[in-house]
C-alpha cells in the first residue's frame, strides 16, 4: 500500500492494531472509535500513532488505566 510503517501500529489490509508493552507483556489492541474498527486510512494512521504514543506516555507515567483506555 506504500504507507511508511510507524513504530507500535500494525497496518493490515481492513484494520489496525496498536502494540505496546504493559506489566512486561507485549499487548496488542485493535484500533477503534465508538465500538468500530477504524479502517487503515492515513488520516486513521495518524490517530493509531498519537494513540499509541499517548499509552505509552501514560504507562511510563504510572497514570495508564487498561480498563478505561
Amino acid at each position: 500500500m506504500g504507507r511508511a510503517k510507524i513504530e507500535g501500529v500494525e497496518v493490515r489490509k481492513t484494520s489496525m492494531r496498536v502494540k505496546f508493552t504493559y506489566q512486561g507483556k507485549q499487548v496488542r489492541e485493535p484500533v477503534m472509535l465508538g465500538g468500530v474498527r477504524l479502517s487503515p486510512t492515513n488520516a486513521n494512521i495518524k490517530i493509531a500513532d498519537r494513540l499509541v504514543t499517548d499509552v505509552r506516555k501514560k504507562i511510563a507515567n504510572g497514570t495508564f488505566d487498561y480498563r478505561v483506555e
